[in-house]
């Protein structure tokens, strides 16, 4: 799915090899235990990103994933970038 990074199921343990620049735009996803499709964001997962000027963390709840709305995700974090 264009501008998603899927993180798999890894343990880093603080390994610094395993970070990551994400550019804005880019979303990443972190698969929630059992979603196993590394192509789609299924229900559950984590994403993260930058979307219109602000800055979210949400637990996916379905719905289009460019639409960063409460209707798809359950928010963790949401700001606003000024």
């Amino acid at each position: 799915m264009p501008g998603f990074i899927f993180m798999p199921n890894v343990s880093g343990g603080g390994n610094t090899q395993n970070t990551n620049k994400i550019a804005y735009g880019k979303f990443i996803v972190f698969k929630k235990e059992g979603n196993n499709n590394q192509e789609a964001i299924e229900q559950g997962d984590i994403v993260k990103g930058i979307s219109e000027n602000i800055f979210f963390e949400g637990i996916y709840k379905g719905g289009d994933p460019l639409e960063v709305t409460e209707a798809n995700y359950q928010f963790i974090v949401k700001d606003q970038i000024d």
